[in-house]
């Protein structure tokens, strides 16, 4: 039988970073760690330590990969110099965020994550197109899809 109680580990850290994002534009550290440390208890509880530890490794692989096209895309389109792509682009906390979530998925769900917190940020982009602003809360989208992951998993939807 599948422990399924670790699932409500990570909500409460992650619903604070997600709170965050939204509202200040930046996410703790303390947070953050409490994340990666609650989403390893659970990849450890659900799945075992070396399949978590293989996830992780595999999805630090693709997270890269994704990234090198992110950044490609970005000296192309932008024409502008590297260290201004965590100025205007992307942020650590999201990096950081996208990277301890690789703990908790297996490569074609994390995938799967990714594409699905990704196209609800799009999707708010458009809606709120009149209030719109400089950036993108993508922390606050990734929290947001891994409780409500969680919480599926938990309650067995």
């Amino acid at each position: 039988m599948q422990v399924l109680w670790p699932y409500l580990l990570p909500v409460l850290p992650i619903a604070i970073l997600a709170k965050e994002d939204f509202y200040r534009r930046r996410v703790g550290l303390f947070w953050l760690i409490l994340s990666g440390v609650s989403l390893a208890i659970v990849g450890y509880a659900v799945e075992g330590i070396c399949v978590m530890a293989l996830h992780f490794a595999c999805n630090t692989i693709l997270a890269g990969i994704l990234f090198g096209f992110i950044v490609f895309w970005y000296r192309i389109w932008h024409r502008r110099p590297f260290r201004k792509f965590f100025i205007h682009c992307f942020g650590l906390g999201d990096v950081v965020l996208m990277l301890i979530v690789g703990l908790l998925f297996a490569p074609v769900d994390y995938i799967r994550f990714l594409l699905f917190s990704n196209l609800l940020a799009l999707l708010w982009w458009v809606l709120l197109r009149n209030k719109r602003r400089e950036t993108i809360p993508l922390v606050g989208f990734m929290a947001i899809v891994l409780i409500g992951y969680s919480l599926h998993k938990f309650f067995g939807l």
